[in-house]
């Protein structure tokens, strides 16, 4: 069952993007220079457009970013419609097939995100908003739906937030449905560190009260998680608290911990009340600019109690590495080995690459094998191809 939970995860959620933790290779530490959320991913502030443009797009006359000027298709709709500067709207849109062999051979056409979202900057009041439509699997980040688990279309809400901005932006207060702050905000969001300790961007975010802090020698975030509001009933809701600090050691190196502490009065996976933990650390590093490591290591801690009160503790683990190997701009490779222990074992090896050829605009391609060990015994194996378009307005 497991397995099959897993395989359907894979079906029904892919890689997004916009959450770029190898800028460090750039020399940017701090997230909250480019994007929204002052750690990271999603939403891309008007510098981060501006960034983007400059370090990430693919530019076929180099002379476009020795000027140092970012091009006049940065901006929101490509420049075509002009924003005041209190206003940031955006939005997300994603695609693509995927291909997944295993005992079976399955090829599923995705619809993975069509969000629109816009953030209101009266400083020191910020107030951000994304809505869109999702399929089946979008459930923990489902507004309205007459059954979210029907496969029908669903209004979802990933993050609604206000917060207040102080010390000259560098500490930031929110209260709302945020990011779970926990270890590296990597877009592939199906990867055991993610899914596991229940931090992807995709749709576990949760409501509660984070503050966050950053300068260029540290950053971090504490977050009171107050449990998700958009599940039912509250029995299945986590409450307790997520952080995570990270030190910049060097100019391209910074190093992490994270620890998140959770209590449901009945886990969504195993039924039973649950104290989860999930501690870890992680790191970011690049030797040369155009090349950057990340690596992320969690120990997962699940305690659930039956009805008489007693208790059962489960012990596993997460790893992931990857490299991110700019070729030439615009254009990237990003391998990556995972492995995991938590009732099932897993061990996976990704190759991925990522094409920036337009303003606004990813394609990106990924090869995944996973060979999975189910505590029963035995090993399966499955192969995922997917293929995606994605703009980013």
């Amino acid at each position: 069952m497991r397995a099959f939970h897993l395989t359907l995860s894979l079906l029904l959620a892919a890689p997004g993007a916009l959450a770029w933790p190898s800028m460090i290779a750039h020399g940017y530490t701090s997230c909250a220079a480019c994007h929204v959320d002052p750690s990271g991913g999603g939403q891309l502030s008007a510098y981060g457009r501006g960034m983007d443009d400059l370090l990430v797009r693919w530019h076929l006359d180099p002379k476009e970013v020795e000027s140092g000027e970012p091009s006049s298709t940065a901006g929101f709709l490509f420049g075509l419609v002009p924003t005041p500067e209190w206003l940031n709207p955006g939005g997300n849109l994603r695609g693509g097939p995927m291909v997944v062999v295993g005992n079976n051979v399955a090829a599923v056409p995705l619809v993975m995100a069509t969000d629109v979202e816009a953030t209101v900057d009266l400083s020191p009041v910020v107030a951000h908003l994304s809505l869109g439509f999702g399929l089946k699997g979008m459930g923990p980040a489902v507004v309205v739906a007459a059954n979210p688990e029907s496969g029908e279309l669903a209004l979802v809400s990933r993050a609604h937030w206000l917060g207040l901005k102080l010390l000259d932006d560098s500490l930031v207060l929110r209260a709302g449905r945020i990011p779970v702050p926990f270890g590296l905000r990597n877009v592939e969001h199906t990867a055991a560190v993610r899914e596991l300790s229940r931090t992807d961007l995709n749709v576990d975010q949760q409501h509660g009260v984070a503050v966050a802090f950053a300068n260029e020698l540290l950053r971090a975030e504490l977050m009171a998680l107050f449990g998700n509001y958009q599940i039912r009933p509250d029995a299945v809701r986590e409450r307790g608290y997520s952080g995570f600090v990270e030190l910049f050691v060097l100019e391209r190196l910074g190093v992490g911990a994270s620890s998140l502490l959770t209590w449901a009065g009945r886990d969504v996976v195993t039924g039973v009340p649950t104290l989860r933990q999930v501690h870890g650390a992680f790191a970011r590093y690049a030797p040369i600019e155009q090349l950057a490591l990340l690596v992320e290591a969690d120990a997962l801690v699940d305690t659930g109690f039956d009805a008489a009160g007693a208790s059962t503790t489960a012990v596993g683990g997460a790893g992931w590495l990857q490299g991110e190997w700019s070729i030439i701009p615009g254009v990237k490779l990003l391998p990556a080995l995972e492995a995991s222990l938590h009732g099932d074992g897993k061990v996976a090896g990704w190759v991925s690459a990522a094409w920036y050829p337009l303003p606004h605009t990813e394609l990106r391609a990924d090869l995944i094998y996973r060979q999975l060990f189910p505590a029963a015994g035995g090993s399966v194996g499955t192969f995922i191809g997917l293929g995606q378009l994605h703009l980013f307005l």
